[in-house]
């Protein structure tokens, strides 16, 4: 919950920034002001709240930010790299149905979810039974790291399909 909260606020911040708004300037009918902090401030938290995700939370509420969907991974070529690694493309596309299922079909179930980077790092570490859809049965295969920055990385690729 905490992350959440900082998340929104992060995703906050960015609104106000590209509005041009201050804390001094909300609900008044004063011009906003610029300050030398708040582009500095807005390009660090750009990072981890894209424009794209900032689009779909309202600075209404803070339980929208369980709405914003996982940032883009710090280091794309990293998480293909582990990915091809791991043979994980060998049951998994980006776009098509292979013996697993799409990436872009796991990010839909996933994204705008709380759970759902923890979910699909679980699958990756915990070797799950996964059921194909010709009715057999088998261990999902575990990758090959156990850092969690990679396995987050990686899952924000996958959540970005």
């Amino acid at each position: 919950m905490k992350h959440l909260l900082i998340q929104w606020a992060a995703v906050w911040l960015v609104l106000v920034s590209a509005a041009g708004c201050g804390d001094r300037n909300i609900g008044s009918s004063e011009k906003p002001t610029s300050s030398p902090a708040a582009p500095a401030a807005a390009a660090k938290v750009s990072v981890a709240a894209p424009a794209a995700a900032a689009a779909k939370v309202s600075t209404a509420a803070p339980a929208a930010a369980a709405k914003v969907t996982a940032a883009a991974p710090a280091d794309i070529d990293a998480a293909q790299a582990l990915f091809k690694r791991n043979s994980c493309n060998k049951c998994h596309s980006v776009d098509k149905t292979k013996t697993g299922p799409s990436l872009q079909k796991i990010a839909a179930k996933y994204s705008g979810k709380a759970d759902g980077q923890e979910k699909i790092i679980k699958n990756m570490t915990m070797a799950p039974k996964i059921k194909f859809e010709d009715g057999t049965e088998e261990e999902h295969k575990v990758i090959d790291t156990t850092d969690q920055k990679e396995l987050k990385n990686l899952s924000d690729w996958i959540l970005s399909q």
